[in-house]
């Protein structure tokens, strides 16, 4: 129910991903709020991302221990395009799961921002009809206003845990990163070692071999004096 020629919110959340409010200023004009349909969409989405997260990071597990059990010069070279690769292939990806998350959060303080909103001008509508309407007791009055306010309460309350949610993912995909680009780090670096232990070990011997190809017993001529 209207009052103060003022329309209510309408809300429907199984219609489309995106709510539409009517403003003051008219209801012409639409605000675009997150539902509840759309987050359940997006967060199925990240799980979904997640999962194939996991698989790229098993194939890239095998695919650095088979490096590390055949380390050679050829190897070596091609360990270092990879990295070269997954660099240029992290920054786009990465930088737009990022952004996504962010423009989600960003959406999620403008609704609770409209909320609050809604609260307080159906607050100040309500105020305003109980002083035209003396039929209406003051008990009503307050059974109204804190019922808004444990709404108001409950869909704060489910904001912040989206928000922990959407943090946590993204965190645990900055994390993954960043082990990733640790291990590319740790393989290369021990991959350089390996290959100069090999170099240093090769030219060893050959300096033995020739060692032991020169005469152990040679004789001395001394000059006789005259």
């Amino acid at each position: 129910m209207a009052s103060g020629g003022k329309p209510i919110p309408i809300v429907d959340e199984e219609e489309s991903e995106e709510e539409t409010v009517f403003s003051e200023e008219g209801e012409g004009k639409r605000l675009k709020t997150q539902t509840k349909k759309g987050m359940e969409q997006f967060l199925t989405f990240l799980k979904k991302y997640g999962s194939q997260e996991q698989k790229a990071w098993t194939m890239i597990e095998e695919i650095l221990v088979d490096i590390d059990e055949n380390i050679d010069q050829k190897n070596f070279k091609d360990l270092r395009k990879i990295k070269a690769e997954l660099q240029k292939f992290k920054q786009p990806r990465f930088c737009k799961r990022s952004d996504i998350i962010d423009q989600l959060m960003n959406r999620i303080e403008d609704a609770l921002l409209d909320a609050a909103d809604t609260i307080s001008r159906a607050s100040g509508s309500e105020g305003s009809l109980s002083q035209s309407r003396s039929s209406v007791s003051e008990m009503s009055k307050s059974r109204v206003l804190l019922r808004q306010k444990a709404e108001a309460e409950k869909a704060k309350l489910a904001f912040v845990r989206q928000q922990v949610d959407l943090q946590t993912e993204k965190s645990k995909i900055e994390g993954q990163i960043q082990i990733l680009n640790q291990t590319c780090s740790a393989v290369i670096a021990d991959a350089e070692a390996k290959v100069f232990e090999r170099e240093e070990s090769e030219t060893k011997s050959e300096r033995n071999s020739i060692l032991d190809e020169l005469p152990k017993d040679r004789d001395v001529v001394i000059p006789k004096n005259t």
